[in-house]
């Protein structure tokens, strides 16, 4: 079965809106799903309960960090920390992409407050602490970095992912026509056995009329006396005969 993996793509918004189309594109053409705040970037408390649901339904966690550090929530954190935190929470498996060259970026992609380039290098250090990263400082070598990085994570960490619902009935059915495959298998080893069975050759055994020596031996007691002698003597029959004593004997004793 081909299975479908939804991938969520955490980033601030405005400075790496090319990034997240490329990143989306890439997800599509590999044949997977992409899901994001693409039309309703985070921005409020309201907005962060719904992105949550979302990243619950996805099954991959993909974040990608330029120069700035985002909006701001009521207790200053970033609503780009706020659902990596949410992420790392869950236990979903995280693919992080951090620039390599923060300061290199031009103004217009970051931020100029130093409470802002506090918060986003103590962000940066957190997410690069206990995982493997992949750093990049251009959009070619992000998606490169991304799309070897998925592909690994499908193949070492496989998630549960989507099935279209005619693919599973489909499965569904084969897995029976290979169980009844199996069964049939058996039936015809078993088949088989008995044809050898049925193959030994009968033709010197004798039946029928066919006739038989018995060799017999008859006690006798003489009336009046304490002495007996035995009788012996030989006959010949034919197997119908011994047949038909054994079924009158039998049924003597009903």
């Amino acid at each position: 079965m081909k299975k479908k993996y939804q991938i969520f793509i955490s980033s601030t918004f405005t400075d790496l809106v090319e990034e997240r189309q490329e990143a989306i594109k890439n997800i599509l053409d590999m044949g997977h799903i992409p899901a994001g705040m693409e039309l309703f970037p985070a921005s409020d408390t309201e907005q962060l309960k719904y992105i949550k649901k979302i990243i619950d339904e996805c099954d991959y966690y993909v974040l990608i960090m330029g120069g700035r550090y985002g909006s701001l929530d009521e207790e200053g954190v970033s609503y780009t920390e706020r659902e990596y935190n949410y992420a790392l929470g869950t236990g979903k498996v995280i693919l992080a992409f951090p620039h390599g060259d923060p300061p290199s970026l031009p103004v217009s992609k970051s931020d100029t407050g130093e409470r802002l380039k506090e918060n986003l290098e103590a962000f940066r250090k957190k997410v690069m602490e206990g995982r493997l990263v992949r750093q990049w400082t251009d959009k070619t070598e992000l998606q490169l970095h991304l799309i070897k990085a998925l592909n690994n994570a499908f193949t070492d960490l496989p998630a549960v992912g989507w099935i279209r619902g005619d693919t599973a009935a489909s499965d569904d059915s084969l897995q029976k026509i290979v169980s009844l495959q199996n069964e049939v298998s058996s039936l015809q080893r078993k088949n088989q056995s008995l044809e050898k069975i049925a193959e030994i050759d009968t033709s010197d055994l004798s039946s029928g009329s066919d006739r038989i020596t018995l060799n017999f031996h008859k006690e006798i007691r003489r009336t009046g006396s304490y002495s007996n002698y035995t009788k012996h003597y030989t006959d010949e029959v034919s197997w119908d005969e011994i047949l038909l004593a054994i079924g009158i004997g039998l049924d003597g004793l009903s």
